[in-house]
């Protein structure tokens, strides 16, 4: 277990969400996925799991429909982070998953 972050350094990864470059990693075998992310989240480093959270917006831009691998382990990377950021501000974790994805969808469409 890691110590919990604070307010600056939860406004820092909200900022560095544009910078963070995922490769979409594509497989048609559901283990080979799940193993891609499970490495992602075995660190429990919120640049990892923030990082996981923009691979799996990005696929589902593209492809509009996740497999249940992905929607597993985009909700685990969301409660991490979610639930952190949230306690951290003094929010709910919903607030945060919708300025997340807010910041996401800008960079898509901007």
């Amino acid at each position: 277990m890691r110590p919990l972050v604070d307010s600056k350094a939860v406004s820092s990864y909200l900022e560095m969400i544009p910078q963070l470059t995922p490769e979409i990693f594509h497989s048609k075998k559901p283990s080979d996925l799940a193993m891609h992310y499970q490495e992602l989240l075995i660190s429990c480093d919120l640049k990892d799991a923030l990082l996981l959270m923009k691979e799996i917006y990005l696929k589902q831009a593209t492809s509009k429909k996740l497999g249940q691998v992905d929607a597993r382990y985009l909700k685990i990377a969301e409660r991490m982070v979610c639930e952190e950021f949230a306690f951290i501000l003094g929010t709910s974790p919903d607030l945060i998953r919708m300025r997340l994805y807010a910041v996401m969808r800008q960079e898509v469409s901007g």
